[in-house]
Formats: C-alpha cells, sequence, structure tokens
C-alpha cells in the first residue's frame, strides 16, 4: 500500500528544518565526537508536503508539556490536539485489525518537549505510530506505516563529482546504512534516481529510511569539512599540484566527494 502524500513522524525533524536548523534535535548519539555544524545540514525538499500538512509539522516542533495517569490513550489524543493546536483522528480499523486498543491507559509525565516526542513516547510501545495527509495527524499501527513510501529530493553537489562513480558510491552508501528495504538490492521497496541536472538525488522511500539518509549525508559533510580543516595551506597546494591526493596535475579521483580537497572520501 502506497500513500504519496504521506509522512511519517520520523520525517518531522525534518521538515521542521525548513523553518530553521534542527541539527541538535535530529543528531542524538550516545557517542562522542564532532557534531555537525549549521552549515553541514542542507535542506531536503518533500514535493508531497501540502501548506496545510507543513502547518502540522511546524507544530509537532513545538514544546509543551503533559500529565497522563492511567489516561485512555483516545484521551490522551485529544488533549494534545487541544493544546497544541493540531487536529488529531485515529485510524480505528488499522489499529482495532492489529488487535490494539485504542482506549488503553497510558502514563506519561514530561514538560517543554517537543509534541513529536511526546508522541513517540506515548505510542511506540503500543506499535503505533503517526503520519500527516490531509491536512490532520493520524494516529495507526507501526505496519501500517512501514508500507508507506514518500518521496524526499536531497541536493548532493558538494558530495558528488561529475565522475558517475562518484553518485555510484553515494547511492551505496545510503543503500548499505540504512534500514529500509531497496528495490534493487531485495526486489521490493525504495528507489534511488539520480537528476545530473539538478545535481540532486531523487529517493522514495519509508519515511524512516528517508530521516536515516538525510542524517548520513549531513554527516557526511561534516565529516568533509573536519578533513579539509586538517589540511595546512601547504599540504593543500600540494593536494592542488604536482603531488596531490587529486592526482597529477591537480586532477580528481574517481569517486571523490570533490570541491578543492579532491580526494576519495568514500
Amino acid at each position: 500500500m502506497r500513500r504519496p502524500a504521506t509522512i511519517q513522524f520520523s520525517l518531522i525533524l525534518l521538515a521542521g528544518a525548513a523553518c530553521g536548523f534542527a541539527c541538535a534535535q535530529t543528531f542524538e548519539t550516545p557517542f562522542p565526537g564532532a557534531r555537525p555544524q549549521p552549515e553541514d545540514f542542507v535542506e531536503p525538499l518533500f514535493p508531497h508536503i501540502s501548506d496545510a500538512d507543513a502547518a502540522i509539522y511546524r507544530r509537532l516542533n513545538e514544546n509543551i508539556s503533559v500529565e497522563f495517569g492511567d489516561v485512555p490513550l483516545d484521551d490522551a489524543m485529544s488533549h494534545i490536539s487541544r493544546i497544541s493546536g493540531i487536529p488529531i483522528i485515529m485510524d480505528v480499523d488499522s489499529i482495532e485489525e492489529a488487535g490494539l486498543l485504542i482506549d488503553k491507559p497510558v502514563n506519561l509525565k514530561v514538560s517543554n518537549i517537543p509534541v513529536h516526542s511526546i508522541l513517540k513516547l506515548l505510542l511506540e510501545e503500543l506499535e503505533m505510530t503517526i503520519f500527516v495527509e490531509d491536512g490532520v495527524l493520524k494516529v495507526t499501527t507501526s505496519d501500517v506505516c512501514n508500507c508507506i513510501l514518500t518521496t524526499g529530493i536531497f541536493p548532493v553537489s558538494d558530495l558528488v563529482t561529475d565522475d558517475k562513480d562518484s553518485w555510484k558510491t553515494l547511492s551505496k552508501i545510503i543503500e548499505h546504512d540504512t534500514d529500509g528495504l531497496w528495490e534493487r538490492m531485495d526486489g521490493t521497496g525504495g528507489t534511488i534516481s539520480i537528476s545530473r541536472a539538478t545535481k540532486s538525488l531523487v529517493i522514495r522511500q519509508t519515511p524512516r529510511a528517508l530521516t536515516e539518509i538525510q542524517n548520513i549525508l549531513t554527516f557526511l559533510r561534516a565529516a568533509k569539512r573536519v578533513s579539509e580543516s586538517r589540511v595546512t595551506p601547504s599540504a593543500k597546494q600540494e593536494q592542488d599540484g604536482e603531488f596531490g591526493l587529486g592526482g597529477k596535475k591537480g586532477r580528481r579521483r574517481k569517486g571523490g566527494l570533490g570541491g578543492s580537497f579532491g580526494g576519495n572520501f568514500f
């Protein structure tokens, strides 16, 4: 089942980034290391998000406080809808068909955190999730949302060269480092199309996989920036000259990220 106009909550931070830099929220990790900077984040485009849907995504990034003690889930959703201004409906048929309860008691007490985080905390353990469609937020089962594919357009001019091998390498990284199924590898699932004219990847995948892809691309940009910053002027001059990583006379190696550095980071 494919609903091209739908986006799961795992894309909320990406959609919210259209209104501002969201790296601090998006890239949470238990591991130490350099963090992406604002310049590493390039906004993706989602053609199927309407103005009404975009308004919901903005509200999902706003902070609220809730306190639920054995409150039926549907009542909790009604309360969140009231205080956030987001229209929320329950996909009762899909939820009941999966043997789940829309009135299952929930417990949660949190203060001043984004609406999308509250919804995740409430719904994830119940095997439910959300997606935005037709100007409303719908609560449904995880299985339903895992069947939803949508399209994201990712500008990658700074991560590829004119050599087709660099495009192939970047596509392979995306396919191997995300959890979604891929049509080319698995016979079913998402697809990656290359738009050389716009230097973009047009990717159709689950919203969760699209979020992973954006994380990977942002961290690749951060890695490129960190690597370039460690090159001393004299070393960089050598790279651009006769004996640099770019090859004789400064030619870039195939598969490289491009730019003045010219080496192969993949």
